[in-house]
């Protein structure tokens, strides 16, 4: 005998697998007896429910690094709303195509701002625990 306990819409249920053979069995739902018959090829133990298993989601991956082209090729935006966690540029700096610039937290994730082109900076608009808005000008380079 197999026993097995749900919670189902917030309801419990005791289940006993009594008798099984082939594709029937007898099954006690809350100390009532069913008959049932088994759409899985030869499987005496059923698996719960789906609605009864309660399971994390699983983790998203963390989005891909996002470099944002800018309108006049000289500023780096916010893609997104969030804070900023961290500015990794200061004026005078020389950086590449793809260094970060800029973390952004948004919805509880680090983004990582990277720049589009290579180049010096020429101003840095915002600090850490700014709130920004989609399209804010973080940085912006030396033409």
């Amino acid at each position: 005998m197999k026993e097995f306990d749900y919670l189902i819409n917030g309801k419990n249920y005791h289940v006993v697998i009594k008798k099984s053979e082939g594709k029937k069995a007898t099954v006690e739902v809350n100390g009532t007896d069913y008959q049932v018959e088994i759409k899985t090829p030869e499987k005496v133990s059923v698996p719960p429910p789906a609605a009864a298993k309660l399971e994390a989601p699983a983790p998203t991956p963390a989005p891909a690094p996002v470099a944002v082209p800018a309108a006049a090729g000289n500023i780096i935006q916010a893609p997104m709303a969030g804070v900023i966690m961290a500015v990794k540029v200061k004026p005078g700096d020389t950086i590449k195509t793809g260094d970060i610039v800029v973390t952004i937290e948004s919805m509880k994730m680090e983004n990582e701002i990277r720049s589009h082109r290579d180049g010096e900076v020429k101003e840095v608009l915002v600090s850490p625990g700014d709130k920004v808005d989609s399209g804010t000008t973080l940085v912006v380079l030396a033409e």
